[in-house]
């Protein structure tokens, strides 16, 4: 082969690399020594807020002889240095393949425009990071890709790497290549004012120079088909109000059960509840809804008000509705009553705690009352 058809031939393996990256590639040196990358990092690397957006990394498709399953063993390397990078969320690799397998759907042509939405819900993530390894000619290609599961933008870069690189160097190029990337384009693809700030930080923040009077939470659920205890809804307000310094009141299964039968006695209620200021109750179900890829799909509604036991006054009440997939019923119907709780709990608690009364003021009435 002459020197032109050796470096037009060069040329067209660049092309084919393009394609399957689905950008536009800058084309790399008829050498094949030079690395690039979609878009270069010029800018700084910025810090995530606190809370961390959640990313899912799918295993590679690979056509290398060696090792066997290279594709996962990418994934696998690129998900666990993400995890150590520490400003995002991992999805575990197990939970991933786990659902993929269920539905049944094969990594060819899964993250494309019309499937970025279903899959980043099914997976919980706001982002994909997916790609390919290939070899043309005497090179081996790396594809890498980070997409906006919800608007489908993509961020990337592609490695030409000579034929003989070992996995490993493969592995720590890919890997250095993507930590050095993802914090830039982590916040191109989800500007920080997108991003829901972090609940704990949120409701801490406004408890700040409060007294905290003591409350209780309870908040009884079922689920229509077969019973499922340990309720996901209470679960979710408890934890964020240990979770931001304020401990609910613990407690037993028979003043449970004696305060849901007196709600609407707000005289027993103080009897039961002595020393208690304020009552979150409520109820909340989930059902099964559907099924999607093999998945069983869960809807849930929960309800709750906020109520003064010194006045008798519900002072906040909503109610919040959610679905969750997973492999099992009762999996997806817990799934779907911890989402519903999480956001009605941040609907209701901040009001509350707003509500409470200053330290400074509380102070002030107990001078008053001496």
């Amino acid at each position: 082969m002459t020197g032109d058809r050796e470096m037009k031939f060069q040329a067209i393996l660049l092309i084919i690399a393009a394609i399957l990256m689905g950008a536009v590639v800058l084309v790399l040196a008829a050498t094949g020594k030079a690395e690039e990358t979609i878009e270069p990092i010029t800018q700084p690397q910025e810090a995530l807020l606190p809370a961390a957006p959640t990313a899912a990394v799918l295993t590679f498709q690979s056509n290398l002889k060696k090792p066997e399953n290279s594709g996962q063993l990418i994934a696998d390397i690129l998900s666990a240095r993400i995890g150590v990078l520490g400003e995002l969320s991992i999805v575990e690799r197990q939970d991933i393949e786990k659902i993929l397998e269920e539905q049944k759907l094969t990594l060819a042509g899964l993250v494309s425009p019309d499937k970025d939405v279903e899959v980043g819900k099914l997976l919980g993530a706001k982002l994909l990071i997916t790609g390919r390894v290939t070899t043309a000619g005497q090179r081996i290609y790396l594809v890498c890709k980070v997409i906006n599961a919800e608007t489908s933008q993509v961020k990337g870069f592609i490695l030409s790497l000579e034929q003989n690189i070992t996995f490993d160097d493969l592995l720590d190029k890919a890997g250095t290549k993507l930590i050095d990337s993802l914090p830039t384009w982590t916040s191109k693809l989800i500007p920080e004012e997108k991003r829901p700030p972090d609940d704990v930080a949120v409701l801490k923040n406004l408890m700040k120079n409060k007294d905290f009077p003591q409350l209780a939470v309870i908040i009884p659920e079922q689920h229509i088909g077969p019973a499922v205890m340990d309720p996901a809804v209470e679960t979710e307000f408890k934890k964020l109000l240990t979770e931001a310094g304020l401990q609910p009141l613990k407690l037993t299964e028979e003043t449970i059960k004696s305060v849901s039968s007196n709600l609407n006695d707000y005289s027993n209620l103080r009897y039961l509840l002595a020393d208690t200021r304020y009552l979150i109750c409520g109820e909340a179900f989930s059902e099964r809804s559907g099924q999607l890829h093999g998945l069983t799909i869960c809807s849930a509604r929960a309800e709750a008000q906020i109520v003064d036991l010194q006045t008798g006054k519900i002072l906040f009440s909503d109610r919040q509705t959610a679905r969750a997939p997973d492999l099992s019923e009762h999996l997806a119907g817990k799934t779907a009553l911890q989402k519903a709780g999480r956001k009605l709990a941040m609907k209701l608690l901040p009001k509350l705690i707003e509500h409470f009364p200053s330290a400074a003021e509380e102070k002030t009435d107990e001078t008053k009352a001496e």
